[in-house]
């Protein structure tokens, strides 16, 4: 095994292990992640020396590893590196300017750039523009380091001293280029390209053959060009852009040299005859070419010192060669680029162009030099603004501008689609159909749609299109492969699809079938969450967003049909308002011709529904519900049915009717056969556990819980299992067993995870984080907060959104920050108010009113406590007795009239009563205020009575009498502080 393989399979080997991605090493690195790419592939075998140890660091590895990957990492010294007599150095200088003596010394030493600038403290920025011929005169001070770090000495050093100063001029023997084909060799440092001209230097110095492929408009001759500017070899530039398509490589040389064609080989030898010793051969643009791998073997058989480095959009069959693949810029240089083409323009960008408006350009560029180049050079004539707006239309824009007496520069560089058109002129018709069927719409393509709407069933066309760069190809990261089309490419495409509207029509009509097909496969395992049927919508889902415009724009019933099937998708991804709004089109649509099947009607109403009440909107989702249950039962379907009354029931929870919940939840059991419709038979009886427990019958809660528990489990219904495995964790909760209630909430959001379920995956850290709260673990809670926050992020979930304020304002009390708190209250409260959502009104006033009452508001504490326990009916016991230990607590502190003392006393005695059941003394944020204010109830469960507690109800509203006595107003400012 050769070092660059040895390299390359250590550090996958060690990537592996340490559980990182290219991407992940390359950021802890801080190295490109293609540079990770290319040293495992052994495109590169030796990266530069920083790079390696930050390699090694990233990797944590042992002295023993580090040491055996940075000896094969970093290459040994030249054989000039030690002891090189100070003549062979001396006569080096006398025969190069300072580019190549800097440049030459470097590598003799085995230094990288990086590691020069390091060393003497100049830039890298200022070593580069030394080696490129670009600053001839260095400061005497640099000058001298440099020699110190070279190694130089004696004459050497005298020499290069006078070199730095300006004073000698050796000659110009070296590096000389050799312009052929009207290519002019002499190209500036590109900007933000500076790793990728080092990275294809370091190749030419080992390899003998190298490619830079690439796109069309990446820019691959602009690099080429570059790298040969910064070399220290002599070059020849050979331009064989303009050379017809199909011609062969050695005779298209021949012709543009005007080489003798007198002998087969004739023209290799005159180009030999032109090269000086250890050249480099540049050969622009290959992949419209015949006979590529035989010409260049040609002419490496001909001269064994010549390196040839070639540009082309495939490797051409040069398969002997090392290929260096250049992509887009990064964002940084790309919005440089622009700055700076615009300032050429003559109008340079005024310092209050906002950032974010030039990267919103270059990013729909796709980062592209030659789109950024085109587009920033209509700067003079529009703002970046102005050129935004237009990139909607982009085949007038991204053109070349003319001047008077000049074209516009290469023709197939003159506009972007003339670059992508010469590389459509070298692919067959199918894989041109291909492609404008590709450009339908902009998400990557999985193969079976790609196949969908190909004209045919072979895949040659789709092979043609990557090959001539015009489509891309990745790992779809579930097993597959995704094709995509840059988007100034398939701006071009669509342009020709929208001149044949009939083949339009055909392509997206093929399109829409096939997701119709998919979706329909795909809907029944939403139902349980089935990871993988996730994933794969994850990836069709744009392309069916695409499918619904294209069937509401054609007035199809089938759009009903794509609802019916899609809407789970919308759901498990918090992705409800869009879902609704897509639902809601098809549902009130006019077909152009027939109707959606009854069933699909009925299913996407049922969606609706539900999209309805996860949008926070119970009054809408219960006009759609209601509709749905009488079709439903008009077609016989009493599993879907029951699914109806289910989502009814839960709408009318959540809205603050319990007992109206349970009826709809009775109902459905009554009209439900459990044997024929097991699945909703156990949902129905799932939903119902929580009612019983709010409704005060705990017993019948625990009973409901696990009977559906065990139906579901005997299912496989493992979304079902989770939502039981939260509801006993409630339960849990309730009767104080909090870390059995911590163990099922875990368990219950690993499952849920593992199905993809993103709603209730938050809803169980948002729970997980209200039981550390209310023991008092600000930390933990603030833990489960954030996490839940950052898979929030994104979705439209307005009822854990309310939820999650109400929990910060909890934290906010017990970590002492009672404004903090306050505020978090308010805007919780005004979510949860416009939902109806009573758990987090009460949540929210507890917090709010234990704020008040750590801050001696006693108004507010008693406004805020009245409210909380107006809403307290589907809340645990121990939030009606924190409630009310705040109203006593603000009366008992103080003179007060007799009457209300007497009703304080009576509400202590009730408070220590229930106190001291499991699962009811009041919760730490209430507690510690009442504490500021004098009350203490002592500890739970050593009451001495041990007498049974009196209704919850009889707490409340002897606790409200007091709320009411000094005309609390029971209700929470909501505007701002």
């Amino acid at each position: 095994m050769d070092q660059g393989s040895a390299l390359g399979e250590l550090l996958r080997r060690l990537r592996t292990r340490a559980g990182l991605s290219q991407e992940e090493l390359g950021s802890a690195a801080g190295v490109n992640a293609r540079t990770i790419s290319d040293l495992e592939r052994s495109v590169t075998r030796y990266p530069r020396a920083a790079s390696a140890r930050g390699i090694a660091d990233a990797l944590d590895l042992t002295e023993a590893e580090r040491a055996t990957w940075l000896s094969l990492a970093i290459p040994p010294a030249g054989p000039a590196a030690v002891g090189e007599p100070d003549a062979a150095i001396t006569d080096s200088l006398t025969a190069t300017d300072l580019a190549g003596a800097v440049s030459d010394l470097r590598r003799r030493r085995g230094i990288s750039a990086p590691e020069l600038s390091q060393r003497t403290g100049l830039n890298v920025r200022t070593i580069a523009d030394i080696e490129a011929g670009r600053r001839r005169k260095v400061h005497p001070g640099n000058a001298a380091r440099l020699a110190d770090e070279l190694g130089l000495a004696g004459g050497a050093r005298e020499r290069f001293l006078r070199l730095a100063a300006g004073v000698a001029d050796p000659g110009p023997d070296a590096g000389v280029g050799v312009g052929v084909g009207g290519l002019v060799p002499a190209h500036p440092a590109l900007p933000g390209r500076e790793h990728e001209l080092a990275e294809v230097a370091d190749l030419l110095a080992r390899y003998r053959l190298v490619i830079v492929t690439g796109p069309g408009g990446v820019g691959k001759t602009a690099l080429a060009e570059a790298v040969l500017a910064g070399l220290d070899r002599p070059h020849l530039a050979i331009d064989l852009t303009r050379v017809a398509a199909g011609e062969d490589l050695g005779r298209a040389i021949a012709l543009i040299s005007r080489f003798d064609e007198d002998t087969d080989a004739g023209w290799a030898g005159q180009v030999g005859a032109l090269l000086p010793p250890d050249a480099v051969l540049l050969l622009d643009n290959l992949e419209h070419l015949r006979g590529v791998r035989e010409a260049v073997k040609t002419i490496q058989a001909s001269r064994g010192d010549i390196t040839v480095l070639a540009t082309s959009r495939t490797m051409s069959g040069l398969a002997d060669g090392a290929e260096y693949a250049i992509g887009p810029l990064q964002l940084p240089a790309a919005c440089r680029l622009f700055r700076d083409v615009a300032a050429r323009s003559g109008r340079p960008l005024l310092a209050r162009t906002p950032p974010e408006l030039i990267e919103q350009v270059c990013v729909r560029l796709d980062l592209l030099p030659l789109a950024i180049i085109l587009a920033a050079a209509w700067s003079r004539l529009m703002t970046p603004q102005e050129i935004l707006a237009r990139l909607d239309r982009p085949a007038g824009l991204l053109r070349a501008l003319e001047t008077p007496g000049q074209g516009p520069g290469q023709p197939r560089h003159a506009t972007v689609a003339s670059t992508v058109g010469w590389s459509l002129a070298l692919v067959s018709e199918p894989a041109r159909a291909l492609f404008r069927a590709l450009s339908a719409y902009p998400a990557p393509w999985p193969l079976d749609l790609v196949e969908a709407v190909s004209m045919t069933a072979r895949l040659e066309p789709l092979h043609e299109l990557v090959q001539a760069g015009l489509v891309g190809a990745s790992d779809n990261g579930a097993g597959g492969t995704s094709y995509s089309l840059l988007q100034t490419v398939r701006d071009v495409g669509r342009g020709e699809l929208d001149s044949e509207p009939g083949w339009r029509d055909s392509v997206l009509e093929r399109h829409a079938v096939h997701l119709l097909g998919r979706a329909a496969a795909l809907g029944p395992l939403l139902l349980t969450g089935v990871p993988a049927a996730l994933a794969e919508c994850d990836e069709l889902a744009p392309h069916v967003r695409g499918a619904f415009e294209h069937l509401l724009r054609a007035a199809d019933a089938r759009v009903v049909s794509l609802a019916a099937a899609w809407w789970r998708y919308w759901l498990h991804r918090g992705q409800n308002r869009r879902g609704l709004a897509l639902v809601a089109q098809a549902l009130e649509l006019r077909p152009a011709a027939g109707e959606a099947p009854a069933e699909d009607t009925a299913v996407a109403l049922y969606g609706a529904a539900a999209l309805a009440h996860y949008c926070g909107d119970n009054d809408r989702g219960t006009r759609y519900a209601t509709d749905a249950l009488a079709r439903f039962r008009a077609l016989g379907n009493t599993s879907r049915v029951g699914g109806v009354l289910s989502l009814l029931g839960i709408m009318e929870f959540y809205s603050g009717r319990p007992r109206a919940a349970l009826d709809w939840y009775r109902r459905g059991l009554a009209e439900i056969d459990s044997e024929s419709a097991p699945d909703t038979y156990a949902t129905l009886l799932t939903n119902a556990a929580p009612v019983y427990a709010v409704l005060g019958d705990v017993a019948a809660a625990r009973a409901a819980a696990e009977d559906a528990a065990r139906r579901l489990q005997a299912l496989g219904n493992l979304a079902g299992v989770a939502a039981n495995l939260g509801n006993l964790a409630e339960w849990a909760a309730r009767v104080g067993e909090r870390d059995r209630a911590r163990e099922l909430l875990s368990e219950c959001r690993e499952l849920q995870a593992s199905l993809g379920d993103s709603y209730n995956v938050v809803q169980a850290v948002l729970n997980l984080g209200k039981l550390s709260a209310d023991e008092g673990d600000a930390a933990t809670a603030q833990e489960e907060l954030d996490a839940a926050r950052d898979l929030l992020r994104g979705t439209d979930n307005p009822w854990s959104d309310a939820f999650g304020d109400a929990l910060a304002a909890q934290i906010a009390v017990l970590n002492g920050d009672m404004a903090a708190a306050r505020g978090h209250a308010r805007l919780a409260m005004r979510k949860a108010e416009a939902l109806g959502y009573q758990g987090t009104i009460v949540a929210a006033a507890l917090a709010s009113a234990s704020a008040a009452a750590w801050s001696d508001d006693r108004e507010q504490t008693l406004e805020s406590a009245g409210l909380g326990l107006r809403q307290s009916e589907q809340s645990d016991e121990a939030a009606v007795v924190s409630l009310a230990l705040l109203v006593a607590a603000v009366h008992a502190e103080g003179a007060s009239p007799a009457r209300i003392g007497e009703d304080v006393l009576a509400l202590e005695r009730l408070l220590r009563r229930w106190a001291s059941h499991p699962g009811c003394a009041p919760y730490p944020i209430a507690a510690r205020s009442a504490r500021r204010r004098g009350l203490r109830l002592g500890e739970a469960g050593h009451d001495p009575d041990r007498s049974p507690a009196p209704p919850i109800g009889e707490l409340r509203e002897l606790a409200l009498t007091l709320c009411d006595a000094v005309g609390a107003a029971g209700k929470i400012s909501t505007g701002p502080e």
